[in-house]
């Protein structure tokens, strides 16, 4: 994300523009459908596209076919990171941010965090944070914040240098703080791997009587 940005959320699907939702908690409920194994592909893609339409009518006036494409275009442009140049810095930060730490799991101290730092509270930010702020926001928490002395329990390297009871103490954190469920970076593979099986799924739905 750029200063010099400004978040046109709307996806033109059969040259007619459709306004998007893309606040952080729309994309964190996707993230959850993502990985909830009681719908099937083409369920999900067509409650994503129904979360993702900011109007309803929108969604409503979808084939089944183009709920498929509108919900796969929001996640592709909107969700998905920026295809910008990154230093190798930033593409390490990018890594350890989606490997260490889990929406879920780590709700709480996400929550404290933001409040500690910037004094936003994320529950009165739904439907109104985008995105890409969100993740900004989340990047930049300071070494104070519970979540981020959390990801740097989970991160930190047992050395030789540590006396027996640095590790002990370690590893006894590294248990209270585990993860317990899926990763971030699991669910963005699922989510992936969802997109890989869109032209199928859209075939599909094509043949049930979608346009």
């Amino acid at each position: 994300m750029k200063l010099t940005d400004s978040f046109d959320d709307v996806v033109v699907l059969n040259g007619k523009e459709i306004p998007v939702d893309v606040s952080f908690d729309v994309v964190l409920r996707a993230f959850e459908l993502g990985e909830d194994e009681t719908y099937h592909n083409a369920e999900k893609w067509d409650i994503m596209a129904e979360m993702f339409a900011a109007n309803h009518e929108d969604y409503e006036q979808m084939s089944l076919h183009e709920k498929v494409i509108f919900a796969q275009a929001v996640i592709q442009n909107f969700i998905g990171e920026e295809k910008e140049e990154q230093t190798e810095d930033e593409e390490q930060e990018t890594a350890f941010q989606e490997k260490y730490y889990d929406f879920n799991q780590d709700a709480n101290f996400i929550y404290a965090s933001f409040l500690f730092d910037y004094n936003i509270d994320l529950i009165d930010q739904q439907g109104r944070l985008h995105w890409r702020k969100f993740k900004a926001l989340l990047n930049g928490l300071s070494e104070k914040t519970k979540f981020r002395e959390v990801v740097g329990i989970r991160t930190q390297k047992i050395t030789r240098d540590m006396s027996r009871d640095q590790v002990e103490n370690l590893r006894r954190l590294k248990r209270v703080y585990a993860l317990k469920a899926k990763s971030a970076e699991e669910v963005a593979a699922q989510i992936k791997a969802m997109d890989s099986k869109a032209d199928a799924v859209a075939s599909r739905l094509r043949r049930k009587g979608g346009t």
